[in-house]
């Protein structure tokens, strides 16, 4: 029961947060999306989750995926990762 609790939590956050979030399309063409730190973004609606912009299964039409940070943690856009809450820059 609560495993199905956090994944319906999960696709709520993603379509309310996700939603409002436009992912550069320049960004996911100049890098396709294959390095670790290519295509994430900060969510400037929480601090608490960052975006990653997934290309759909044809490899086109970008779209915000939101995950969250680990317990504790905040975005660090600048290292890009979740990091401290003394590190981060949200």
């Amino acid at each position: 029961m609560m495993l199905k609790n956090i994944t319906l939590i999960a696709i709520f956050t993603n379509i309310v947060y996700g939603a409002t979030f436009i992912c550069s399309k320049e960004d996911i063409e100049e890098t396709r999306c294959l390095g670790p730190k290519d295509c994430v973004y900060q969510n400037p609606n929480n601090c608490n989750t960052y975006i990653f912009c997934a290309l759909d299964e044809n490899g086109e039409n970008p779209g915000p995926v939101v995950y969250p940070c680990e317990a504790g943690l905040k975005w660090n856009d600048r290292a890009k990762m979740c990091d401290w809450p003394a590190n981060a820059t949200c």
